[in-house]
């Protein structure tokens, strides 16, 4: 596996992130993604986009007066945060609307089967993560969000060779947050799939050491009797406190259906805690001090 310190460097900057979305349809859980959202743009001075898209004929002064009543009633005013309001069919509309604003991140609530996600992608919050090439911070009906941010970040250990996007991704909020990341890994017993997991380790240890983010390693064996890993995750993730967890949105092509089932489960999954859904097409801004 190649150095990931060689290839991504977040030293060069202390706030990385100067543009985040928030994709808004009025359910509940805007309201806590909003939060979310302003607790990193406090910290990164990020300016903040709250978006919401309507049917043609009904991008108005109503629906932006609306949206500005939402947003202030679910975070007050806040100089930083603009309402926009656009027009058009979701899908087509949100991938064109959000690759204009080029954002750094974009939160969203999972609803299930309701609100934005039933509409896009029949209540799969994993395939608009997937459709846009931007990391996606997903909050859950249920997150508590905590206003002094990240302090324990679950980073599960993976064989596959995209780990150093995950590794960039993730570090740009532990370094924020001064974050304590959990590098996790389940005993697996799986020969060279195992063989990977530990050079890849191995690897996003160094990566942290060089840009001093502090991370402890821990390794279970199999504890729960399920297909795939994502319950044993959830399990740990709840019962340790995670303040978040990340992993990629792509699925790779090896064992594609039960690794879909199992992003499924982190990202919709009912212990609250937020997921960072890192993308395989991000491309880092290196933005200056």
């Amino acid at each position: 596996m190649a150095d990931v310190a060689s290839i991504f460097r977040i030293d060069q900057y202390i706030h990385p992130m100067k543009n985040i979305v928030v994709l808004i349809d009025y359910t509940e859980g805007c309201k806590l993604a909003l939060q979310q959202a302003l607790v990193i743009g406090k910290r990164t001075g990020a300016k903040l986009v709250a978006l919401n898209i309507q049917k043609e004929g009904h991008a108005n002064a109503d629906a932006f007066d609306k949206l500005k009543t939402f947003t202030m009633s679910s975070i007050g005013f806040q100089e930083s945060v603009t309402a926009l309001v656009h027009e058009g069919t979701i899908f087509q509309t949100i991938s064109e609307v959000i690759s204009d604003l080029n954002p750094d991140l974009v939160v969203f609530c999972t609803h299930g089967m309701r609100g934005l996600a039933q509409n896009l992608f029949g209540g799969h919050a994993l395939k608009l993560a997937q459709a846009l090439p931007y990391p996606c911070l997903v909050v859950q009906e249920n997150t508590k969000v905590n206003e002094q941010g990240f302090s324990k970040i679950l980073f599960a250990s993976s064989p596959f060779a995209d780990v150093h996007l995950k590794s960039f991704q993730t570090a740009i909020l532990a370094k924020l947050f001064d974050a304590e990341v959990v590098i996790y890994e389940i005993e697996k017993y799986l020969g060279g799939t195992e063989e990977a997991i530990q050079e890849n380790n191995k690897a996003v240890a160094e990566y942290f050491d060089s840009q001093q983010i502090r991370y402890t390693k821990v390794k279970e064996e199999i504890n729960l009797r399920s297909l795939g890993f994502a319950l044993q995750t959830i399990k740990f993730a709840t019962e340790h406190k995670m303040d978040l967890m990340t992993m990629m949105s792509n699925v790779q092509v090896d064992d594609m259906l039960m690794m879909k089932a199992d992003k499924e489960k982190l990202v919709a999954n009912e212990g609250g805690v937020p997921v960072l859904c890192c993308s395989h097409d991000f491309k880092p801004k290196h933005h200056a001090l």
